[in-house]
Order: C-alpha cells, then sequence, then structure tokens
C-alpha cells in the first residue's frame, strides 16, 4: 500500500508541489494585508505535519524499504521508479518557509532571531529544485545511462563507461569508472558526474543489468522493450 501511495505521489508530484506554492503564496499575502499571523500558521503547520508524517510511514514501510528487482518500461528505455518522499519533503519545506516567513523579526525558543531564517530556507531549497519538479531516477537506455538527480541530470554514453564500483555503493548510489569525460553531458549541476542515484529498484538487480548492457553491446538495442525487461526479470544474465 505504501509504495502504491508513494509511487502515486510521485506521479502527481507537479500539482502537489503546485498547490503548496500556491498555498504558502496566498497565506503570504494575507499576512502582507494584515492578517493576524498566528492565525495564519496553522494553514501551513497542518500540511507541514502531514507530509512528515507521510513521509516517515512511507520510509518505514516494508514495502517500501524493499526495493524491487524491475523497472518502469515505456518504450524508450528502462527507468528506477520514482519515489513521492521527494515531494513530501518539498512539501514540508515550502510550509516551513512561509511559516518563518509570517514571522520576520521573530525569535526561535531558544531566543535565536528568525531573520535569516527565510533566506536559508530558499538556499537549502536550491539544492533540489530538479528532484522536486522532475523527480529522481536512473534511465537505461539504448545509448547510454541519464541520471536525473537532485539539481541535474546527467548523460553518460556507453562508451564512456569502463567498470562498476560495488564496493563504493550504497543502499541508493551506484559509482562508475568512466572514461571519455568530454562526452558526458550535465543539465544543471551535481557534485559528481560518476556517482549514480536512484530509488524504487534494488541496486544489485540494476548494477548487474548495467554490467550485462556493457558486457552485451548487442543486446543494447532491445532496451526498452518489455520483451527485454521479462528476460532481465527477475535476474539479469550475469
Amino acid at each position: 500500500m505504501m509504495r502504491t501511495l508513494s509511487g502515486l505521489i510521485a506521479r502527481h508530484r507537479r500539482p502537489i508541489l503546485i498547490v503548496a506554492a500556491a498555498l504558502v503564496a496566498a497565506t503570504l499575502l494575507a499576512r502582507v494585508l494584515g492578517a493576524d499571523p498566528d492565525t495564519l500558521t496553522p494553514w501551513l503547520f497542518l500540511p507541514f505535519l502531514a507530509a512528515d508524517l507521510l513521509y516517515l510511514l512511507i520510509l518505514a514501510a516494508p514495502s517500501t524499504r524493499h526495493h524491487p528487482d524491475a523497472f518502469e518500461v515505456d518504450g524508450a528505455g528502462f527507468h528506477t521508479p520514482r519515489s513521492g518522499n521527494i515531494t513530501l519533503a518539498g512539501v514540508a519545506h515550502l510550509c516551513l518557509l512561509g511559516a518563518l516567513a509570517l514571522y520576520p523579526s521573530g525569535t526561535s525558543p531558544m531566543g535565536i532571531p528568525l531573520v535569516w531564517a527565510p533566506a536559508i530556507g530558499v538556499a537549502a531549497l536550491a539544492l533540489y529544485p530538479r528532484a522536486l519538479w522532475h523527480g529522481v531516477r536512473l534511465t537505461i537506455t539504448p545509448d547510454g545511462l541519464r541520471n536525473d538527480k537532485y539539481a541535474g541530470t546527467v548523460t553518460i554514453p556507453w562508451q564512456s563507461i569502463t567498470e562498476i564500483n560495488p564496493t563504493d555503493s550504497t543502499g541508493l548510489r551506484l559509482r562508475l569508472s568512466l572514461t571519455s569525460l568530454d562526452q558526458i553531458t550535465v543539465t544543471g549541476w551535481t557534485t559528481s558526474r560518476r556517482t549514480l542515484e536512484f530509488d524504487g529498484a534494488g541496486l544489485p538487480f540494476v548494477a548487474a543489468t548495467i554490467r550485462h548492457y556493457l558486457a552485451n553491446p548487442a543486446d543494447r538495442l532491445h532496451i526498452g522493450t518489455p520483451e527485454e525487461h521479462r528476460r532481465l526479470h527477475p535476474a539479469p544474465p550475469a
């Protein structure tokens, strides 16, 4: 159930974010027009709390902690499923940012001035705008790999990949050894072109799939077809 909910949130991430941004904008406009900030705060606190609770529920659910050995197939490539947690984090972030902006001259419970808090919140939001709008996922195509990261997209042709380093991998990342770096393109920005970031599919399954296509270039022509995906699932050829 939680996996289905996460996928549903990811598919509708843009309308959800637009509604959250509109709510924050309307609340701030009401504040500018003279509304009491104490009256406006619950309108931002409730969606903030709901987003946080859903985030934790999805994160802790067994169905989302164990990633399946399968991709999404659309004819153009194999995609790791997107997670709804990025969208929920964005909603919570926007609501918190709006709530802080309601009290520009206030202080935290510890007496720390909040005057810089909105600016810090906007700067933090700039770390993952691409993930909010496009999601985080890895796409395997006949031409190579395309990784939509938190703030940018990296496109890596097959001829630039020399090796996969599983010892440098975590539960959500996979590190590559690359050559011909001039053939790798980056849209936006990223801290590393060598690290693949994704969610929604098992890391050993993804790594084995990439290894297979590195060792069998002729099979790359079939990437994106349901028949090829059925051949890979549940275990790609070693």
